[in-house]
């Protein structure tokens, strides 16, 4: 079912309107309705790529897909190069960004759209507001060691990350024995620079190589050869489009200031600067508008006990959308 021809990632598609033109075409097949799409977000180690999650649970193949990701101005926002050739139950993508295209932070309003045959027919329409950055403070990381070759190593090498101030975020060994020749360690960390320090005080003839995951093949670091009796040092930028201020990435939308919190299954909103609310959406995790309101006061209340546990985008006309956990 999968022949390498590139990479993919994670993402839910469903039958929504396209708004390039105005017009509302549906997407050709109904299989679009069990084609899931769990997330699409940077790549961890890469500002110039987005990876994309998707679960098919039907039964079309979906031959040499591809996915585009266009903004609401049908610009194109990034693409990926055919890898497979169907889609798998659960498959990995990568796609690249558009090469002077310039992605606002926060939700925006976009559409993914998922090709066959080459990007001879479009198959799918996906259209939502996407959050490329993590919605958690920090997001799961393992450094890792492997022993490719001869001879066995029954061994430990430490192992520690330090943060651009040079302080520790993080610390552990690696152990290597008899049949066991790969071990990983895992951490937590916000997005910024950092630095992988890997050593060993001995000398070591084994061919071992270590880097950095996420989990899947794609948010992983090019792996480097670990040189004995001295300190390896892997510098690296963690989700660096998704790093509080200076992360070159251009604010192009107008700033949220909308403030939020959840008391009794009631979302309560209200507004930075004394004015109106106005009109909004609560839009979840697929695209589909939950609810839709408008409020002439500073603060407005939804009830929200019948609705699901994730996150959703509230979108203002006056005040921008902002990301709503559940």
């Amino acid at each position: 079912m999968r022949v390498p021809i590139h990479h993919l990632f994670a993402l839910s598609i469903a039958l929504l309107p396209a708004f390039a033109n105005g017009q509302t075409p549906r997407s050709p097949t109904p299989a679009c309705d069990s084609l899931l799409i769990t997330s699409l977000q940077w790549a961890p180690f890469s500002d110039t790529a987005l990876e994309l999650h998707v679960f098919n649970y039907s039964t079309t193949l979906f031959d040499y897909p591809g996915f585009l990701l266009y903004d609401q101005n049908a610009d194109t926002v990034a693409k990926e190069e055919v890898y497979y050739f169907g889609l798998p139950l659960e498959s990995d993508h990568l796609l690249t960004v558009h090469q002077g295209t310039v992605i606002q932070s926060g939700p925006f309003f976009g559409s993914l759209e998922l090709w066959t045959g080459f990007y001879a027919s479009q198959a799918c329409v996906k259209n939502a507001y996407y959050d490329l950055c993590p919605s958690s403070p920090c997001i799961s990381l393992s450094p890792y060691l492997i022993n490719y070759g001869a001879p066995v190593v029954n061994t430990t090498l430490n192992w520690n990350i330090t943060d651009a101030l040079n302080n520790n975020v993080g610390i552990g060994t690696f152990f290597l024995n008899g049949g066991q020749q790969s071990a990983q360690g895992t951490l937590c960390l916000a997005p910024g620079h950092y630095t992988l320090h890997v050593s060993y005080s001995g000398s070591l003839t084994a061919q071992l190589h270590y880097g950095l995951t996420t989990g899947n093949m794609i948010s992983q670091m090019p792996e480097t050869l670990f040189v004995s009796g001295v300190v390896n040092d892997m510098p690296f930028t963690f989700f660096g489009p998704c790093m509080p201020g200076g992360n070159g990435i251009a604010e192009t939308h107008a700033p949220t200031l909308l403030h939020w919190r959840i008391e009794d299954d009631r979302l309560i909103v209200d507004t930075g600067d004394g004015t109106s609310i106005g009109a909004y959406d609560l839009i979840d995790a697929i695209g589909r508008t939950v609810q839709h309101g408008s409020s002439p006061s500073t603060t407005t209340t939804i009830a929200i006990g019948g609705f699901a546990s994730g996150a959703y985008v509230l979108n203002t006309v006056r005040h921008g959308a902002v990301r709503i956990t559940r």
